[in-house]
């Protein structure tokens, strides 16, 4: 079934103009939940701004509103560690999603991304991957070791021979029973599929194999018809806001595109979830919804609507065709 989802992309640009507080300065929030929200200009804020106005085909093009906006994010950049430190999430994930706004505006850091030199070596990068807690909470490791590739990548400091030791680590530690990373640490599957995702970005961005990817897409498929992705923090999937519906989504369309398993379940299962999960947003009141107000969970469901677009052509209906940020650089 064909869904218009003009509505839903004219609201978006309206929420990202209401967290607007200056020329290429924008707010996370502009609603206090009662947790003590800072509600001023923000790096996610900034971040999140540029990367829903690039999804709906709404990116600026005026000059002095893009100079305004590229000196705001680096402005955020710490000149003595290079990274950005926001707090909300681990610094390696704000400093790529901060260099990978930049990206979108053909600009980049200011300052050398000093932090991370311990691990420009074979030994000290296997080092930090090792140490990532693959098992007590390999959805916020993942910020990390998906962070170090993006952002060492985004500022032009990764070497053709670092990245080969990257893939090669992902290669050899891919689970053959699930598809997912990291091998022999995958029995929390919601988890593991939410991890996975931030490293299949990196491989997608890279046009480099997935080296299980009918066993992924079976995970995926798992995941959905035994109903094992609800979360006591976020809810019910489908009907929430935020990135876990982009993850799966992504991780079946690009395991797909590298095999044909079960490609007529697949089609089938995501149309169906797509029925439901637009609804969904088109019922939201974005002015008033308090959901909606954080600019980075935002971000997360367009992004998966720009992938859903991707994959089922013909079935989500906008003006202008979404353009998904991952499809340009790494890293959300």
């Amino acid at each position: 079934m064909k869904k218009d989802i003009n509505p839903l992309i004219q609201n978006a640009k309206r929420v990202v103009e209401r967290h607007k507080l200056a020329p290429g300065a924008f707010a996370r929030y502009t609603m206090d939940n009662g947790t003590g929200r800072k509600m001023g200009v923000n790096e996610y804020g900034c971040a999140d701004a540029a990367n829903l106005l690039y999804t709906i085909g709404a990116f600026p093009r005026d000059f002095d509103e893009r100079k305004a906006w590229i000196e705001t994010v680096q402005g955020m950049q710490d000149a003595e560690t290079g990274l950005y430190m926001e707090g909300s999430h681990a610094h390696l994930h704000c400093t790529a999603h901060c260099l990978a706004a930049l990206e979108l505006f053909d600009a980049g850091n200011v300052h050398p991304l000093r932090a991370l030199d311990e691990y420009r070596t074979k030994e000290g990068l296997y080092k930090f991957l090792e140490e990532i807690p693959w098992k007590k909470n390999p959805w916020i490791g993942a910020h990390k070791g998906a962070g170090l590739y993006a952002a060492m990548n985004l500022a032009g400091e990764a070497t053709a021979e670092w990245n080969n030791w990257y893939f090669d680590w992902l290669w050899e530690e891919t689970d053959p029973d699930t598809g997912l990373w990291r091998k022999g640490c995958t029995d929390r599957l919601y988890s593991s599929m939410g991890s996975s995702f931030h490293y299949l970005f990196n491989v997608e961005y890279a046009r480099m194999p997935i080296r299980y990817p009918d066993k992924m897409i079976d995970t995926c498929l798992k995941l959905y018809k035994e109903d094992m992705m609800y979360s006591q923090y976020t809810g019910f999937f489908g009907r929430r806001l935020g990135f876990t519906e982009a993850d799966w989504v992504y991780c079946i369309s690009r395991s797909l595109r590298q095999c044909g398993h079960r490609f007529e379940e697949c089609v089938e299962t995501v149309c169906e979830f797509a029925d439901g999960y637009l609804d969904y947003l088109l019922s939201l009141d974005m002015d008033t919804d308090i959901r909606v107000d954080d600019l980075h969970d935002l971000f997360g469901s367009m992004c998966c609507v720009a992938e859903l677009q991707s994959f089922l052509p013909g079935h989500v209906i906008t003006d202008k065709p979404l353009k998904l940020v991952l499809d340009r650089r790494p890293f959300i």
